[in-house]
């Protein structure tokens, strides 16, 4: 029995006899020894937020993938030609939260439907720090469950 049907059973209404010998109905709940109270997700360890609002739909002209279409890489990472171990994933850590330094590389990952593999963990570092605190102020201060491709229209989600 799920938790919501816990409360959907109907009182059961039971008579009582005072001391006089006059009746009183009483309503109580059901006992159930099933019901527990639901889990909130618990945030698993490759679990990482973009950090900022859009990426152009080419990484960068640094790194590994200089100017290759996100998409591609993705289909790659389908296909297995490419392993998620090859798109590290820089993050800072604020709140409990991992949000990403390097959102195209979390794209191509969410494109692929896959999670990262090859976390680095930059909190810390005064100057990502700074640039993740600006990249965050522009999205009003909440790191991004999905990420818009630029100038392509399609959206990546997180899984």
């Amino acid at each position: 029995m799920d938790w919501k049907e816990h409360f959907k059973k109907k009182p059961v209404t039971t008579a009582k006899t005072d001391e006089i010998g006059q009746s009183d109905q009483v309503k109580t709940l059901p006992k159930s020894t099933e019901w527990k109270k639901p889990k909130e997700k618990e945030a698993e360890e490759n679990d990482v937020k973009f950090g900022q609002q859009g990426v152009s739909k080419f990484f960068s002209t640094q790194g590994k993938f200089k100017g290759v279409e996100l998409t591609l890489v993705a289909e790659e990472l389908k296909s297995k030609k490419r392993s998620p171990d090859e798109l590290p994933i820089e993050y800072i850590l604020r709140d409990g939260v991992k949000i990403t330094l390097n959102n195209r590389s979390l794209t191509a990952l969410t494109l692929a439907g896959l999670k990262p593999t090859n976390l680095i963990d930059r909190t810390g570092n005064v100057y990502l720090e700074k640039q993740l605190t600006e990249r965050l102020a522009e999205m009003g201060g909440i790191p991004g469950e999905s990420m818009q491709i630029r100038k392509t229209g399609t959206i990546a989600y997180l899984q």
